[in-house]
């Protein structure tokens, strides 16, 4: 039998709504009194950078570390945020040429896809949801539903998450249950009540909740980050007609993180060399108390230089998967690696450039990237162009 179950407070499942974080006030001080620039030019840089249609946020300005003196007033301006970074992908795959973001956001339905397709993608092995057709698949309904099929049906370990949600928010991985005490063991060490577990999910995410199989992680990816499954973040475009991947990222989870939340404390960002696989860099946190580690800090093994395995058959992976939807010119994609090879985890319409950035020190918008997106734009300009060409009307 599992632990007795521990009184519980605030929520369940993954929630940052709690997360303590360094307030920008802050960190400007820290900033300040570590000689990294003078008072009078970092209040004018923010003011500068700050404002404006191609904006950073002050709190980015910090987190980014585009106070630096390393970089130039160019690279400075070459830095994104969240707002840019949703409006740059917009140009890169713009509505006029796809509406079918909220499908590609959809954890079940692209899922579903994917499988369909013969490409190897995260197994689910039910769904809650009020309204949607699931196939051969247990359709759960209720809290009661829920309890049920974690009681007598889940196979485990199993991790669940909304269907539509991003940055591992309300997810969970659920390594067993007990059912005399109606408890779920967690993969961070918490004992919970699945009543209250399912209520939650119930209450938290009423458009749809997946239940998958944990895709388990490669032993050489584990013996060195840890078992929490760490992903590849892939961001591939199309200039022409065929997808490549521009650039990669691995993000690795936290002590005692159930997802490679980049948010969570103790989590890790590596910068990938796209050709080869290796490891290039590897950061510990962000703003003035930014790291680069070259050794996993809890497991001591080294990551930097480290090749991933099954890095080439990743990137094919991601790229079939992004020829199945050519009208959108970029796409992001989050891989995991087993013993068996890769495992496609889901797809971002939105893919935050700013991980490239943050690993890098560097802006995301380098002259080289900058040239690569026009080249991007160029050709969902061609599409749209051609799509308005075959529009008819019937009087």
């Amino acid at each position: 039998m599992l632990d007795a179950l521990p009184e519980q407070a605030g929520k369940i499942l993954t929630d940052r709504r709690d997360l303590k974080t360094t307030s920008l006030s802050e960190n400007i001080q820290t900033i300040l009194r570590n000689g990294d620039i003078s008072a009078p030019k970092l209040f004018w840089e923010m003011a500068r950078l700050c404002w404006g249609r191609k904006a950073i946020k002050p709190a980015e300005y910090v987190n980014y570390r585009v106070y630096r003196q390393d970089l130039t007033w160019e690279e400075k301006r070459g830095f994104v945020g969240e707002e840019r970074n949703y409006k740059m992908n917009l140009k890169l795959s713009p509505p006029e040429t796809t509406q079918m973001r909220g499908f590609l956001n959809d954890k079940f339905a692209f899922g579903a896809l994917c499988q369909q397709m013969g490409l190897a993608f995260a197994e689910t092995q039910a769904m809650y949801s009020l309204d949607r057709f699931t196939g051969t698949l247990p359709s759960l309904s209720s809290a009661d539903d829920i309890v049920e099929f974690l009681t007598t049906k889940a196979q485990f370990p199993i991790f669940g998450k909304p269907i539509n949600k991003m940055q591992a928010l309300g997810s969970a991985r659920i390594d067993q249950v007990d059912a005399d005490t109606g408890t779920a063991s967690l993969s961070n060490g918490d004992v919970v009540s699945m009543r209250e577990m399912a209520e939650e999910i119930v209450a938290d995410y009423p458009d749809g909740y997946a239940f998958q199989s944990v895709a388990e992680q490669h032993s050489e990816l584990t013996k060195r980050v840890g078992p929490a499954l760490a992903t590849l973040r892939f961001v591939t475009v199309i200039e022409d007609n065929h997808p490549y991947s521009l650039y990669s990222v691995w993000k690795l989870p936290g002590e005692n993180a159930m997802a490679d939340n980049t948010w969570q404390p103790g989590s890790l960002m590596c910068g990938m060399n796209i050709e080869s696989g290796a490891v290039e860099s590897c950061i510990l946190g962000s703003g003035p108390g930014q790291e680069s580690v070259d050794t996993h800090p809890i497991t001591g093994e080294q990551i930097t230089g480290f090749e991933i395995p099954y890095f080439e058959e990743s990137k094919k992976l991601v790229e079939t998967a992004h020829s199945i939807f050519p009208v959108n010119s970029m796409l992001g994609w989050d891989v995991g690696i087993t013993e068996d090879g890769p495992v496609l985890i889901e797809c971002n319409h939105n893919p935050a450039h700013e991980f490239l950035q943050t690993v890098t020190g560097r802006p995301t918008l380098t002259p080289e990237m900058q040239a690569t997106f026009d080249r991007v734009v160029k050709r969902t300009t061609r599409t749209i162009a051609g799509l308005k060409a075959r529009l008819y009307t019937i009087d």
